[in-house]
This record gives structure tokens, C-alpha cells and sequence, in this order.
């Protein structure tokens, strides 16, 4: 049962970051929404033994929006718990997860999509590298690559002496981590000729991508 209330107060989470996110377009405004497609949800499990009873569980959600002038935005939503205790093994009452708060990044770019002549209720989107990252990580102030300022150089700097924190960006010779620095380190790995995702139109769904 804590299991059960775990899961789903972290898909309780996650829903309502991604609801309050979606509500500013990708393009300012200015273009409708084409499509809202939501992935299936992931978790990851990291313990530190021997050195050390500590135990971390990170459930994983995503949300593709496409907007009528040809752009996307990719949202990725993490949750992340440790001093995690729970199974067959633990009592109900003494089950622990303490909740180390969330990461939201949000890729933005354009798009192509193509519906399978054989089938029309799958569509293929081919989402094209990033040219904006906005990235928010519990107890930070948010960093936006496309409207930098000096208060983000300095929390990104905070963030990247933070492993947990979820930036992975190191600082560079001066000490200091640009929107540039970000929009690369977030967008690395990204194909050139972009990343094809299959969603399926009757129930809006697609499988988790990764770069």
C-alpha cells in the first residue's frame, strides 16, 4: 500500500507540473496546439551500499506538445525520493521515502510529422535538436537559454556543485556556466537529423526518448 500511495503521488506530481508548465506555448502565444501526447512513465533505482544504507528511486514522465507553426516542446519530468524502505520486507507503518524535490526540462525546436498511410491512428514526429532549454530544479531559480541573466549564471553555477541537482553542466575556465554551455550540455548526443517519436492518435501516448 505505501508503495501504491508512492507511485501515485508522484504521478499526482508529475501531472500537475506538466498542466502548469503546458500553459505558456512554445511559440509565444502566437501558434495553437496541434497535439499533446504523454509517454509511459519510468522509475530508476540507485543504492549506495556497502558504504552507506541510502537508497534513491527517481520516477521519470514526458509530455510532447506540437503547435500549428511547425514547433514542439518536449517536457521531462523527474521525481526523485531516497531513504527509500519499502516491500514484503518492511512493515506498512514503517516505510519511508523523503521526497528530494523535482527537475522539469523543457526542450523547444521544430518539427515534421508523417501519419503511417497504412494506419492513421500512428503518427511519426521527428523533433529536430533543440535551439531553447528552460530547466528548474527544486530550491533553484529557473534557467531559460533563451533569456539569460546574471541571477542564472550564478544558480547554475550553485546547481553544478549539486550532482543531485540535475543540471550535468561543469563550470568552464572562468568558473562561470553560459546559456550556450547549458543549450549544449542539455541538447548533447542529439541526432542532426533529429529524433523520430511514434505516437499513437486514439490514446495520445509514445515511449520515453532519450539522447
Amino acid at each position: 500500500m505505501k508503495l501504491k500511495k508512492l507511485v501515485v503521488a508522484a504521478a499526482c506530481a508529475a501531472a500537475a507540473v506538466i498542466a502548469t508548465v503546458s500553459l505558456a506555448a512554445c511559440s509565444g502565444g502566437s501558434a495553437t496546439l496541434t497535439g499533446e501526447y504523454l509517454s509511459n512513465n519510468e522509475y530508476s533505482y540507485t543504492n549506495m551500499l556497502p558504504m552507506h544504507k541510502y537508497y534513491f528511486v527517481t520516477f521519470s514522465g514526458q509530455t510532447l506538445e506540437t503547435y500549428s507553426d511547425g514547433t514542439y516542446c518536449l517536457t521531462v519530468n523527474e521525481i526523485m525520493y531516497s531513504n527509500v524502505s519499502f516491500g514484503p520486507d518492511v512493515p506498512t507503518d514503517q516505510a519511508t521515502a523523503n521526497d528530494r524535490g523535482q527537475k522539469v526540462t523543457k526542450y523547444y525546436g521544430t518539427f515534421t510529422q508523417e501519419v503511417d498511410p497504412d494506419d492513421d491512428t500512428l503518427a511519426f514526429v521527428t523533433i529536430n535538436t533543440p535551439t531553447r532549454v528552460v530547466f528548474a530544479s527544486s530550491g533553484y531559480p529557473t534557467l531559460d537559454t533563451a533569456n539569460w541573466t546574471e541571477e542564472m549564471t550564478e544558480s547554475a553555477v550553485n546547481l553544478a556543485a549539486q550532482p543531485q541537482g540535475g543540471l550535468g553542466v561543469a563550470v568552464n575556465e572562468e568558473g562561470v556556466i553560459t546559456a550556450d554551455m547549458v543549450l549544449a550540455g542539455k541538447t548533447e548526443g542529439f541526432k542532426a537529423e533529429g529524433i523520430e517519436i511514434m505516437v499513437t492518435l486514439n490514446d495520445g501516448k509514445f515511449n520515453q526518448v532519450s539522447w
